[in-house]
């Protein structure tokens, strides 16, 4: 028997509608021929993605969300459930054919070449003719409804008619978005990109391009070896402080490999701020104060960095003094800096000086 085709009509009256421009009314005209090819042929049911349709365009997302305001608007389509599913995406209805009509055409048309070509056999009756006709009708009307189903509807025709109602947040939630990337669709690249805006507002992305649909299919294998899930790498990348806060942390940084495993092995991950060293008790010692003068008048005393040092620290940490005894008041480390600074100074500037440089207090 031969098999039966069907397709959608296009509705010419469109092209008389009152549009601004001759590109406005081409937009319109080539919106409506692609939502044609999504239509689920039983029930004249489509799922629709404005970010797919906005591709398909090659337009902004606000334009494709202004065509399906005006095509809602003029009675050519008719939005079904507000909810959208778990890719993103709202059911609507085409309103320019009668799809319950078309069916039984189809099944009537089936029907009588069944028929025709029934066997002329005397133990046949009519009644059984037309029971075969009927069941090869119904099978022809269900081979065309499979051939004609698009792969962007992947709910059935009983989740079609339940509507499930599914609120922003819950769906959010509910989006496993650690899929395979090995042939990917668009409902799950707009799932990534869902994620990484409501993780990451701040860095917003407002489109995918093919160089970063590229890039997500190359990390998505890290994904899988690491175990870690894409919404744990946005929120490794939010919550490093420093990351996020520079300029060059963009998507594009985040998504490129070599930076995508820096980011989920922690490597940018704050530290916990430790608390700090408990000051160390300040030790009193006497220094030789004609010691500490002869290093000051010394002619290289200013370009020495050493003596400037040592003369620094004396001025920062200086006690009292008494006869010829300077008394410093500083951590142990800072007397064995100044003890020496002052040994090398003494050989540097080839200072006589007798006795020691330093007394017990």
């Amino acid at each position: 028997m031969k098999e039966q085709y069907y397709y959608a009509n296009l509705p010419t009256k469109l092209i008389k509608e009152n549009f601004k421009n001759r590109r406005d009314r081409n937009q319109h005209l080539l919106a409506i021929t692609i939502i044609t090819s999504w239509v689920n042929t039983k029930t004249g049911t489509f799922y629709l993605s404005i970010s797919k349709l906005a591709e398909e365009l090659e337009c902004s997302r606000k334009r494709a969300k202004t065509i399906i305001d005006n095509l809602i608007k003029l009675g050519y389509i008719q939005k079904i459930s507000d909810a959208p599913n778990q890719y993103g995406q709202s059911v609507y209805k085409l309103l320019t054919y009668n799809w319950e009509e078309k069916m039984e055409t189809a099944k009537e048309t089936a029907l009588e070449t069944a028929t025709e070509t029934a066997p002329n056999k005397e133990y046949q009756y009519p009644e059984q003719i037309q029971e075969t006709a009927l069941e090869t009708a119904t099978e022809t009307a269900t081979a065309h409804q499979t051939k004609n189903n698009i792969t962007n509807n992947k709910k059935t025709n009983n989740e079609i008619t339940n509507n499930e109602k599914i609120s922003n947040k819950e769906e959010f939630e509910s989006v496993n978005v650690d899929f395979d990337l090995e042939n990917p669709e668009e409902p799950l690249f707009d799932a990534y990109l869902q994620t990484f805006n409501a993780i990451c507002p701040d860095k917003r992305v407002v489109a995918l391009t093919d160089k970063r649909k590229q890039a997500l299919k190359n990390i998505q294998s890290i994904l899988e070896k690491s175990g870690v899930g894409w919404k744990e790498a946005c929120n490794l990348f939010k919550n490093s402080s420093w990351l996020y806060s520079q300029t060059f942390a963009t998507f594009d940084w985040f998504i490129k490999p070599e930076n995508f495993v820096k980011v989920i092995e922690g490597q940018y991950v704050d530290k916990p701020v430790s608390e700090p060293e408990p000051e160390e008790t300040p030790i009193i010692k006497a220094y030789s104060l004609s010691l500490i003068q002869k290093i000051k008048q010394h002619p290289f005393a200013q370009h020495h960095y050493k003596a400037t040092e040592t003369l620094s620290l004396f001025r920062k940490h200086y006690n009292s003094h008494s006869g010829d005894k300077v008394f410093i008041s500083a951590p142990q480390h800072v007397h064995w800096q100044i003890e020496r600074n002052l040994k090398d100074l003494i050989e540097d500037f080839s200072i006589k000086h007798e006795g020691v440089y330093h007394a017990a207090a």
